[in-house]
């Protein structure tokens, strides 16, 4: 058997965000880099203790950062679910809350289609471009595919691979897709 290279149009998606979602962005950005000096701090004072949560933030935040490039509502879901945790009051979650507070973007906040980011949008415009094309889609959030899905053209096959699933099955999902014509 004989593998043959598919030609391959690599298209990475850029897009502009909204207003509301380069606040998010942009307060995010501010408090990871207010987290990284704490960090720095307690490392100077060998605070070990402050050391390990400061750090744990930063890790932390550059995930919601990088979420919140995709789909802002989903860090902003799971800060305000840790936030309202009453036995384990996370104090970065609390910080997040007030400062999404201040933002004054509650009724984009409340707006159902504000799931649909612009990135969402700009990845539904260029599957629909490709129409007649297999097209694969990388996240390395299961969750901001979860929201894409809902989106993605009801006449095309969709097909997904995920990190639980065995390597056999992961070789019948890409066998499938190179069955079809235009399978996302």
């Amino acid at each position: 058997l004989v593998f043959k290279m598919p030609d391959v149009n690599e298209v990475v998606v850029s897009h502009q965000l909204n207003i509301n979602e380069a606040k998010i962005y942009t307060m995010m950005k501010k408090i990871l880099v207010e987290v990284k000096k704490r960090v720095e701090k307690a490392k100077l004072y060998r605070d070990r203790e402050n050391t390990k949560r400061f750090s744990s933030y930063l890790l932390v935040m550059i995930t919601y950062l990088r979420q919140a490039l995709i789909c802002p509502l989903i860090p902003i879901a799971s800060i305000a679910i840790d936030a309202s945790d009453v036995e384990k009051k996370s104090e970065l979650s609390a910080i997040l809350m007030e400062e999404i507070g201040r933002l004054q973007i509650n009724p984009w906040l409340n707006d159902p289609e504000a799931v649909k980011s612009s990135r969402i949008k700009e990845c539904i415009s260029k599957l629909n471009s490709h129409r007649n094309e297999r097209v694969v889609l990388f996240s390395c959030y299961k969750s901001c595919l979860d929201i894409l899905q809902h989106y993605m053209p009801k006449d095309r096959p969709v097909l997904r691979i995920t990190a639980n699933m065995n390597i056999e099955k992961r070789g019948q999902i890409v066998e499938e897709l190179g069955r079809t014509d235009n399978g996302i």
